[in-house]
Formats: C-alpha cells, sequence, structure tokens
C-alpha cells in the first residue's frame, strides 16, 4: 500500500498515485479497481506504463489515476456530467431513462439532461409544459453529442407572417457547436425584416439576434476558443465577423463586411441569415442555434436568468456609445432622446459612468419615461415643455456634453438635438433621420459650437462583458426593463407588440421557446 501521503477524503485512493507516487502489490490496485466496475463508463482506458510506479512489482495502473488525473471528456452526455465537470471538473452522475428521454437528478443552472428543451425549473406562469424531447443519439464531428434528432423554429417567410417549421439537428464540428436557446429578445431590426423594409430579397429565414442560451455540443476547438462546454450558460452577438479586417481589429465587428446586413457583398449574421444557407439554424426564435466558428460567444455570469442577460445587447450598445463613442467623463451632462430598449441601455450606461445628470427625452409621458426616471434620470416631455428651456437652466446655460440621438424624427428632430448641444460638445445618431433637411440649418450649429458629430452601430466585445457583470449586480433596476414574454408559437404577436407599439407599456419584448 503507498504510505507516502494519506488518503484522499474525496477521491478515494491515495494522493500519491494521483501525483505519480510508487505503489507496493498488485493488492492495491485490487483495492482501488473492485468498486469501481459498478461505473463502468467511468473506467479509464487504455492501460500503460506509468513512470510514478517504475519501482512497483506490479507498475500497470491507468495513468489517468498514476499521473494527471484524466479530465471528463467533452462528448460525455450532459445528463452523465455534473455541473462541477461542466466547468472543468471531473465528475460523473448516473443517468436514467424516463419517458423516451435520459434524465439527469437535477438540471443545474440550465444543463443537459433534464429530458426537455427550454429553460431548467419550473415553467414561466401561464406558459405551458415544455415538450419532451426524443431519445439521445450520437452526432459526428468533434466527438461532440447531441439530444434532438429535429429542431422547431419561426420562420419568417412573407411580410407580417411567420411559420412554425422543423429542421434536422445538424452535425457539429470540431471548431463548431450547438446552442439551446432559452431565451432571445426583439430589436426594431426584427420589424424591419418581418416587415420586409430590410431583406426583402433574401427570402426566409430566422429572425433574432438577442441570444441566450445553454451549450448543447462543442467541438475540442470551438471549446477551447469559447472556453465553454456543455451546459454552461452564455449569450452569443448577432455578428459573425472575420477577424482581419481593419474592422475587426479596431473592436468594429458591425462594421465587417463579411457580417453587415447593409454590405452589398454576401453576409452572414445571426438573425439574418436565409434558412437556404445551411444548416438553416441562424436565428434566435428557434429551440437551437447553430454556433459558427466565428461566432461571439461570452459567458453569462452564475445567477443571471436567460431573459434578463438578453438586455445585454442594448446595455452592451449604450456602453459602447456613451462611453467610447461619446468619451463620456464624469460629471458631465447627458441627454438620451427616444427611451426604447436602446435608449434605455444608454441611460444605464451614463448613470454607471458617473455623469452629473441625465435626462431622457420622449414625447410624453409613458412607462418608458418611467424606467428611464427608476434608472435615475430626470424625464422630460417634448409635447409639454420647452425641453430645450429645461436643459439650459437645469444646467446653467452649459447644456448638455453629450446627446444621443435615438429617434428616427425629421427636421424638426434634429434641430432639438443640436440645440440642446453645448459648446464642444458630442453628438452621436443611433437612427436615421427623414425628410427635407436644410443644410444650413444642419451646418450652422456644428460650426458655431464646435460639435463632434458621430453615427454609432454595434458594439464591442468588452462591452458585452460589462453589460453582463452591470445585470448580474443588480445594481440598478434593469429588470423594470422586462415587459412580455412570448412562446415560439407566439412569434407573429410578440412582433407586432414590439414593432407596432399596440401595447405602450411595451419596452423589452422577448420569445422564450
Amino acid at each position: 500500500m503507498c504510505t507516502s501521503s494519506p488518503r484522499s477524503r474525496r477521491d478515494g485512493w491515495p494522493r500519491a498515485w494521483v501525483r505519480g507516487g510508487r505503489c507496493s502489490s498488485a493488492a492495491t490496485a485490487a483495492w482501488w479497481w473492485a468498486p469501481r466496475f459498478r461505473n463502468w463508463w467511468s473506467v479509464p482506458t487504455p492501460w500503460t506504463r506509468t513512470a510514478g510506479c517504475s519501482g512497483s512489482r506490479r507498475p500497470w495502473l491507468p495513468r489517468s489515476r498514476c499521473g494527471r488525473r484524466k479530465r471528463a471528456p467533452c462528448c460525455a452526455y450532459g445528463s452523465e456530467r455534473s455541473g462541477s465537470a461542466a466547468r472543468g471538473r471531473t465528475g460523473f452522475r448516473s443517468y436514467r431513462r424516463r419517458g423516451g428521454s435520459r434524465e439527469a437528478g437535477d438540471g443545474g443552472r440550465g444543463e443537459l439532461g433534464s429530458g426537455v428543451l427550454g429553460s431548467a425549473g419550473p415553467p414561466a406562469a401561464g406558459r405551458a409544459e415544455p415538450r419532451q424531447l426524443p431519445a439521445l443519439r450520437r452526432v459526428a464531428g468533434g466527438g461532440v453529442l447531441a439530444v434532438i434528432e429535429r429542431v422547431r423554429a419561426a420562420v419568417a417567410t412573407e411580410r407580417l407572417r411567420t411559420e412554425l417549421r422543423t429542421f434536422p439537428l445538424p452535425e457539429v464540428g470540431p471548431d463548431e457547436g450547438l446552442l439551446r436557446v432559452e431565451a432571445c429578445g426583439l430589436c426594431g431590426t426584427d420589424w424591419e425584416y418581418y416587415t420586409r423594409q430590410r431583406g426583402a430579397h433574401l427570402g426566409p429565414m430566422i429572425l433574432g439576434h438577442e441570444i441566450v442560451g445553454t451549450i448543447l455540443a462543442v467541438g475540442e476547438e470551438a471549446r477551447r476558443r469559447w472556453k465553454v462546454a456543455p451546459g454552461d450558460r452564455v449569450a452569443v452577438e448577432e455578428f459573425l465577423p472575420c477577424g482581419e479586417c481593419a474592422f475587426c481589429r479596431t473592436g468594429r465587428p458591425a462594421l465587417c463586411d463579411a457580417t453587415d446586413s447593409r454590405s452589398t457583398r454576401p453576409f452572414l449574421r445571426y438573425g439574418a441569415t436565409p434558412v437556404e444557407v445551411a444548416p438553416a439554424l441562424w436565428g434566435g426564435f428557434s429551440e437551437v442555434l447553430y454556433l459558427h466558428p466565428r461566432a461571439l460567444v461570452h459567458r453569462v455570469p452564475d445567477g443571471l436568468s436567460p431573459d434578463l442577460a438578453t438586455l445585454f445587447v442594448p446595455l452592451s450598445n449604450g456602453i459602447r456609445w456613451v462611453r467610447r463613442d461619446g468619451g463620456l467623463r464624469p460629471r458631465s451632462t447627458v441627454v438620451v432622446i427616444g427611451p426604447g430598449a436602446h435608449g434605455l441601455g444608454c441611460v444605464a450606461a451614463a448613470v454607471e459612468a458617473g455623469a452629473a445628470q441625465v435626462f431622457a427625452l420622449g414625447r410624453e409621458r409613458s412607462p418608458r419615461l418611467e424606467a428611464a426616471q427608476a434608472l435615475g434620470a430626470v424625464p422630460l416631455e417634448a409635447d409639454r415643455e420647452d425641453v430645450v428651456g429645461a436643459v439650459r437652466d437645469a444646467t446653467q446655460g452649459r447644456m448638455a456634453d453629450l446627446v444621443v440621438d435615438l429617434a428616427p424624427s425629421g427636421a424638426e428632430g434634429l434641430a432639438t438635438t443640436l440645440a440642446l448641444a453645448g459648446k464642444g460638445a458630442v453628438v452621436l445618431f443611433a437612427a436615421t433621420k427623414h425628410g427635407q433637411l436644410a443644410a444650413d440649418a444642419f451646418s450652422e450649429p456644428i460650426v458655431r459650437k464646435g460639435l463632434v458629430v458621430k453615427g454609432v452601430r454595434g458594439r464591442d466585445f468588452e462591452a458585452v462583458d460589462e453589460a453582463l457583470a452591470v445585470l448580474a449586480s443588480g445594481r440598478l433596476p434593469l429588470q423594470r426593463l422586462r415587459t412580455h414574454r412570448f412562446g415560439l408559437d407566439e412569434v407573429d404577436q410578440a412582433l407586432r407588440v414590439q414593432g407596432e407599439k399596440v401595447d405602450p407599456s411595451a419596452i423589452h419584448v422577448a420569445v422564450v421557446p
């Protein structure tokens, strides 16, 4: 028996074996192996001669027990791996058959093995029970596992209409992955594709790009690149950048031609790629999302719910625009025009950055302005008060240091935006204007005040991680932005609530497959 170290309480064998210690007899091996045959699938193979036991009479022991402990393979069933195994530590648990699927004792934080497709835990109020899945099956490519045969998705087939279709689960290569979608937020871009204002020539597609879910399967190369394992909850950006152009190297993937939806070249992008492009699962309004090798994947902090995590897109955009593009300094004055989800993300980013005063400008009193006030902004109603005079009085005539305009208004709105900016201020436009604009009315205040005018799109990788950290911290009441949740068979209703403004209380709408 090994005597160089005491027996490990956790593992049940002498620590000397793990560290390459010496073994004295065959009885020692028999002592260790006898109870292990009950869990035959965890027996490490093959047998090999190990330097740590070179002086023993019986040196043939598994390398993983004599040397470094063998890691759990990435191809293990999610139901076989415990929560600690999914985060890089070994550990197995048995599975059992129930109702035609293999299940584990508990789902953990969104792990596989529950036998259903949906978020772990009880279903949301008013929602039907998640549907049962078929039995587990193996798929080729990188030694990964999948758990379903067919995937349901809401496909936008024509203007103002989606239909549920099923697609085969794709095989995953070593640099690819699959995501079990838990929640997907809606954006104004989804409404534009839904109404065919954009992408009418692309054909049917699965919309949705504010995606949060758990890793269903992942190849070895992708596992190392994304630093994830099956069962990990992640957020996925819509961009699939090339990683080589000047925009990618400077942290502006939204402008990369390989993923820019406004580009004249062919592009790949979540929520804007037709189903004709294999493997079809390119949108968040689906039970499973295909993870392309160029996907931008972020780990979601522990304890952050999937539907709240979908706010990472408007909040990270706000962080990028206000802090990076706007160069916001502490004790500055900020005006945000348009208190939608992205406008409220800008309000939250300005408050987090230490702005002295933040004004949220809307047309009339609404739940959106109330949410902005809860985040720390001063609400202004353009239809009922002189907003320029109110900002002038509050700042003793200095006006705003940063103005973020997210409202698709015309010439009158543009004049108000420029009037709210003080000398040397930065003005950011995140929405296009319409109507005829007089050149002198636009250029005169810019030159006279020395304004810096920028157009903003998208975000950088770091901004998403910062946004997820803010959401997980609970410092701001961002949960007030979550107003509507719909199932996969209610995507048409969700899009109309988001785009047609049929419900004035709607701020951020999400689809929960």
